[in-house]
């Protein structure tokens, strides 16, 4: 069972301030709707999103109020990676997305 998820993008653009923010919003919408709509329709309770305390990397970090199936959690990774580098690349932002469960 995995009880949180953490989503980690380095960016190798070299954004300047107000575009962090802009893609850290952007991050934040895509990663709270790919939740709802695979967890959510699973049966999960909710979860909490927290950006990371890191100043270096942009993300989120997924919280869960109780644990996830492991196979619904691997599910998610692969979906978010697929959303997020999707993302990067109409953007034309080198990204790169490292996701972990725990």
């Amino acid at each position: 069972m995995i009880q949180s998820v953490s989503i980690k993008v380095t960016d190798k653009t070299g954004l300047n301030e107000r575009e962090v923010n802009i893609m850290q919003a952007a991050l934040l919408n895509v990663i709270a709707m790919t939740d709802t709509l695979l967890v959510g329709t699973e049966g999960g309770e909710g979860s909490a999103l927290n950006p990371l305390e890191d100043d270096k990397l942009l993300g989120i970090t997924l919280v869960y109020q109780k644990a996830i199936k492991d196979e619904l959690a691997e599910k998610l990774k692969g979906v978010l990676e697929r959303k997020l580098n999707g993302f990067f690349k109409m953007g034309q932002v080198d990204m790169e997305v490292e996701i972990e469960l725990f």
